[in-house]
């Protein structure tokens, strides 16, 4: 045997010993634990999961079905307004901890936890409910509590009146909803379209004047649902003109029955007055 066939054999020996060293690889990586099957519902049987929730629901329910999560691990559930009114941003409400593992010798499977309304109802807002296992966030379940749609005002035409008689403006009753007030057009021009809606709204309820236009001098009642329950609300005219806009924000019409609306040509404004 030559020098070269010497040196090749001793280095397929060298790289036989060199890996009989390694260590085995693992045919798969172990899997993380944590949960699947995450429903959150505010009954405790419920199979599908919510995302919205009225303020005044009594309690939520998660229920969240354990994946890889080893015995003697624990396990957190912590309820979470991510931002609500009247809280801080990502204020933890509650926690709730379990120990996985089994009961009468039965391998529980399954997490459960709840909370239970605040006295004054939930916030508007969203939220979160955080679950972890040995203090690592696994899975996020993510919900939003709303206020019930406010319902669109409704027109309130004047009955007919006598010739050459005033108008009548008919009067707020006890009965009729308290946010009721009279819209009064003392601009010059004609307003082809008016909405309100409540505050802090993402978008505009219908137009309700509809077919109508409110012309210069006339007023009309804006009427309310006697449910509605909200007392802060915006208001946009548009001209018929133009279709040039005016809008006014955060009115209290709990405390407000007339809304007189004039334009400045000079300033080229719209402003408002409010009894």
């Amino acid at each position: 045997m030559n020098l070269h066939s010497h040196m090749r054999a001793a280095a397929q020996v060298l790289s036989l010993l060199l890996m009989s060293n390694l260590p085995a690889a693992s045919s798969a990586h172990a899997a993380d634990p944590g949960f699947k099957n995450v429903t959150l519902a505010s009954t405790p049987e419920a199979d599908k999961s919510q995302s919205v929730f009225r303020p005044d629901t009594p309690k939520l329910f998660l229920r969240a079905e354990l994946s890889d999560v080893p015995a003697d691990a624990k396990m957190t559930c912590a309820w979470i307004a991510s931002q609500a009114v009247g809280s801080p941003p990502n204020y933890i409400i509650a926690t709730f901890d379990q120990t996985a593992g089994t009961v009468l010798g039965v391998r529980v499977n399954v997490l459960n936890c709840s909370l239970s309304k605040p006295s004054a109802d939930w916030p508007v807002g969203s939220y979160r409910v955080e679950l972890l296992v040995d203090g690592k966030t696994t899975h996020e379940a993510r919900f939003e509590v709303r206020a019930e749609p406010a319902q669109a005002p409704v027109v309130q035409a004047p009955a007919p009146a006598a010739p050459n008689a005033p108008t009548a403006v008919p009067a707020v009753t006890a009965s009729q909803a308290r946010q009721n007030f009279t819209l009064v057009n003392r601009t010059g021009y004609d307003i082809q379209e008016v909405y309100v809606s409540p505050g802090k709204a993402k978008s505009w309820e219908e137009d309700v004047l509809g077919d109508d236009e409110l012309e210069d001098g006339d007023e009309q009642l804006i009427r309310f649902n006697r449910a509605e329950k909200t007392c802060i609300w915006d208001l946009k005219v548009v001209y018929s003109e133009d279709d040039s806009e005016a809008v006014w924000h955060d009115i209290d019409l709990c405390k407000i029955t007339k809304i007189t609306i004039r334009y400045n040509r000079k300033a080229d404004k719209t402003s408002a007055t409010f009894e």
